[in-house]
């Protein structure tokens, strides 16, 4: 099963640079790092069974994990989001292609090349989640 992760985030920008920090963290699955949702992305993924997309969120306690199952498609250009870019994929190259999101809270969000001390620990918990979710649900 070919995995691949791809890191959300801008690392001048703090703790929106969770998802490329995530990137710098794992080993042993195809990576790839963007500052922001691109459509460039949907051609990279293709030929992947799964894809994980890593992001900085305000809106999680400190990590949560969803499969991304329902289109959320949008007619604006400007209105790229993570959803969009799968199923962007899913219905232009692989109609098997499996996706997740992995949201990891972030605190500071101004501009600086540090991660803040508590994002880091969020980062570090993510991580060994990852690993066990892989085993747990993909080597079935």
């Amino acid at each position: 099963m070919k995995v691949i992760v791809v890191g959300i985030g801008n690392d001048l920008r703090g703790d929106d640079g969770i998802g490329p920090e995530f990137i710098r963290r794992i080993k042993g699955v195809d990576k790839l790092v963007s500052n922001f949702p691109d459509l460039s992305i949907a051609e990279k993924i293709k030929d992947y069974d799964i894809v994980f997309f890593v992001d900085a969120s305000i809106d999680v306690d400190k990590f949560e994990i969803l499969q991304i199952n329902t289109p959320k498609l949008s007619t604006l250009s400007h209105d790229l989001s993570i959803e969009n870019i799968f199923h962007i994929s899913k219905s232009m190259y692989n109609n098997s292609l499996r996706g997740y999101i992995l949201k990891i809270r972030g605190y500071n969000f101004g501009y600086t090349h540090e991660i803040s001390k508590y994002a880091e620990e969020n980062i570090g918990l993510a991580v060994e989640f990852f690993y066990n979710f892989l085993k747990s649900n993909l080597n079935r």
